[in-house]
């Protein structure tokens, strides 16, 4: 009896071990299985996504499959104005340096004859060219116009001319209305003085608002021009300018 407990004793440990070999060989099959099915939902989700993706190009590329002629047509555009370029440029460059005294008719005159005189001269140019959008842009129109500029052309071409010039625009502004125009679109950025001060005080060798404003680079609109300017302000009306160094400096008086 005793040897056929023994037999059984080693049957059951041998039958625990196989059973603890099974359970082993159980779990690390459960950990490849979890991390199959860990691996299979983010390709499901990988999946999804690229869907979703590959949907939202395929409506956008319908939606945009209309543009398609707009495209065309604007590269074309594009294209033509490049090849006008510089018949506009010289235009534009004519109306900028010699057209600010003239009215709107005269000006208009010329910059016709100019055009033709690039199309004689085999330089492509715009039949019309637009002289405020050459300068600025629609959105910096509408900014003008909201601060008070009336919209028409010569209103806008004078505005052009004040603020893209490269020489000291003089307004004829009886009723002020330039003044408040300016003094919206620059805001606290513009000051404003009296010439006849200012030239009273670079006569006495009193520290003025011109002086400052030369210093600092900020903007002046000086007021009750006449016909005729003082001529302590010659050398600044004219730019004559003295390099020293890495400045500039400009002789008053």
């Amino acid at each position: 009896a005793e040897a056929q407990l023994a037999i059984a004793h080693r049957q059951l440990q041998k039958a625990v071990d196989e059973l603890a070999k099974c359970q082993e060989d159980l779990d690390v099959m459960q950990a490849r299985f979890e991390v199959a099915m860990g691996e299979k939902q983010r390709l499901s989700d990988d999946s999804r996504n690229t869907m979703s993706k590959i949907d939202t190009a395929n409506r956008l590329i319908q939606a945009l499959g209309g543009e398609n002629d707009r495209w065309v047509k604007q590269v074309r555009e594009c294209e033509e104005e490049l090849i006008r370029l510089p018949g506009d440029c010289i235009v534009a460059a004519s109306f900028m340096d010699y057209l600010g005294p003239f009215g709107p008719e005269y000006r208009e005159e010329i910059l016709k004859g100019i055009a033709a005189k690039c199309t004689e001269l085999r330089i492509h140019v715009s039949n019309a060219p637009d002289i405020n959008r050459f300068f600025t842009t629609n959105a910096e129109i509408r900014k003008w116009v909201a601060f008070g500029l009336p919209p028409d052309d010569a209103s806008l071409q004078n505005a052009t001319l004040t603020m893209y010039s490269g020489r000291w625009p003089i307004m004829i502004d009886p009723q002020e209305q330039a003044v408040a125009w300016i003094k919206r679109v620059g805001g606290d950025a513009i000051s404003f003085a009296d010439i006849n001060a200012m030239v009273d005080g670079v006569r006495t060798g009193e520290k003025t608002l011109l002086e400052d404003c030369l210093v600092s680079g900020r903007q002046l609109v000086l007021t009750n021009v006449t016909e005729e300017i003082d001529p302590v302000l010659d050398n600044l009306i004219a730019k004559t300018l003295t390099n020293t160094g890495k400045r500039f400096s400009v002789h008053l008086g």
